[in-house]
């Protein structure tokens, strides 16, 4: 009898470790926005960067540039990250985690993995109170696969929606900020409204902070 109590217990407790377990995996962690764009003290990025034609048909290799997490710091009582890039041109950007966004000092969004329907930093352009010579606002789009010189990366993109007067507003001309999981930018366009012409940034190589995230 005793022995019997025994299996019977065995078996109880081998059931609910299964059912622990099952429960575990048919119920994954669910991806956080930083998890496409790690803030982390030590991430950097390297890219090659191009200038392009309208099309991105011919492109001429300029250099190549790396983008760099430098510091944290506290913001009215909230914790930023200090962002370097040369993207389109040199700057510094103070980013943190706001919920579902990645966000800049002044509010802006930068990116946002999850809201699909929101159309973010929607700008005009009046010159002298004139027509709107540009307007232009980024909305996230559900991409997939994209092709850089670091690999092929399941992405999504923060597309910029540029619209200008001497198109009559009704040409979409696009530009991209493309993120992959557990990795981040992975490719980066910029249009000059006047020509569109196209700047160009695709990954080379990373580096993740193990507590930022799982290097690949």
């Amino acid at each position: 009898m005793k022995h019997l109590v025994i299996a019977v217990l065995a078996g109880l407790f081998i059931f609910h470790a299964c059912k622990k377990e099952e429960n575990i995996s048919d119920n994954p962690p669910q991806p956080q926005v930083t998890d496409y764009f790690p803030l982390q003290v030590g991430n950097y990025w390297i890219y090659e960067q191009s200038t392009c034609d309208s099309g991105e048909i011919n492109c001429e290799v300029k250099g190549v540039d790396t983008s760099f997490i430098e510091k944290d710091t506290s913001i009215n009582g909230k914790q930023y990250f200090k962002y370097i890039t040369n993207f389109p041109m040199q700057q510094t950007t103070f980013l943190r985690d706001s919920g579902d966004y990645i966000v800049d000092l002044y509010g802006e969004i930068l990116f946002t993995h999850s809201d699909s329907a929101g159309i973010f930093n929607e700008q005009f352009v009046v010159p002298n109170g004139e027509d709107t010579l540009y307007r232009w606002y980024y909305r996230l789009t559900f991409t997939g696969n994209v092709n850089v010189p670091a690999g092929l990366f399941d992405c999504m993109d923060m597309r910029g929606h540029i619209f200008r007067l001497q198109d009559d507003y009704m040409i979409d001309h696009n530009t991209h900020h493309f993120y992959a999981l557990r990795v981040g930018p992975v490719k980066k366009t910029a249009v000059y409204a006047s020509n569109l012409s196209v700047i160009k940034q695709e990954l080379t190589g990373y580096h993740i902070e193990p507590d930022g995230g799982v290097i690949p």
